[in-house]
């Protein structure tokens, strides 16, 4: 991703965090401004255009989202 003027550039830029959230957590019905990428969309969309044209990514988020999952429930069976 050579091209710094494009969608998944700044969506990766400004809204890094995204990435690291549990995927149950993120917002798929309401639209909020996305500084950077200077439209509204949902952080399911923003998540979603990355995912879509970069399937190496998508392994890997499935892969983090499935290990934060694990952890979660292995925390949970510990209380």
């Amino acid at each position: 991703m050579n091209d710094c003027h494009c969608r998944e550039y700044k969506i990766l830029k400004a809204h890094w965090r995204l990435f690291y959230k549990d995927s149950a957590d993120l917002e798929a019905a309401r639209s909020v401004y996305l500084r950077g990428v200077n439209e509204y969309m949902t952080q399911q969309n923003a998540l979603d255009l990355i995912v879509k044209n970069h399937p190496q990514f998508e392994k890997v988020y499935d892969a983090y989202q499935d290990v934060f999952n694990a952890l979660k429930e292995k925390k949970g069976e510990a209380h």
